[in-house]
């Protein structure tokens, strides 16, 4: 009899570790899995709401007469402009917040293909036979998560513990070439 026991006891049915286990299996798989990507998932719809000011900022640059000198109250600069803008369309959208917003020139040479870069006004005036003008407006600022977790024992961790750093730049031809120098 002895050894029919034994028997018994190595063929049980196992059935009840899956019971035993599954609870704890399944809060992991929401804990590790589903809520971090739902938080990453927010991240990045955020991310086109840091991009739509970006657009925004630069489309309104693009507009204006002059680059870094005010026309008058109501003409602001290309660099003034695209700031306004850009902090106009993130205030919508209390998720994002901005760092900084910087508004450059971008003169591509037609017949060498070449790019220089201009963070000031241009000191001579535009020559648009020769060159081809864009505006181009870099912010920088932070998304911050759905869900931040502060356990205290983690690092920083963006995305999780603190917002996610993010610089997006967008670009768009200038209307008032002409403009520039000023």
């Amino acid at each position: 009899m002895d050894t029919l026991n034994m028997k018994s006891l190595k063929q049980r049915n196992k059935t009840g570790s899956f019971i035993a286990e599954a609870p704890v299996a399944l809060w992991l798989l929401l804990f590790f899995l589903t809520i971090p990507f739902i938080d990453m998932s927010t991240i990045m719809l955020r991310y086109t709401f840091f991009v739509m000011a970006a657009r925004d900022g630069v489309h309104e640059a693009a507009r204006a007469k002059t680059f870094s000198t005010n026309a008058s109250s109501s003409q602001l600069s290309a660099r003034n402009t695209a700031t306004n803008q850009v902090n106009t369309t993130a205030s919508a959208f209390r998720e994002i917040s901005i760092a900084s917003v910087n508004t450059r020139i971008l003169e591509t040479d037609i017949t060498r293909q070449t790019v220089a870069i201009h963070t000031n006004r241009l000191t001579t005036p535009a020559d648009t036979s020769a060159y081809l003008y864009e505006l181009e407006t870099v912010v920088t600022g932070t998304i911050n998560p759905l869900l931040t977790f502060n356990p205290g024992f983690f690092p920083r961790i963006p995305g999780l513990t603190t917002g996610v750093p993010v610089v997006v730049s967008a670009r768009e031809y200038c209307e008032y070439p002409q403009g520039l120098n000023i």
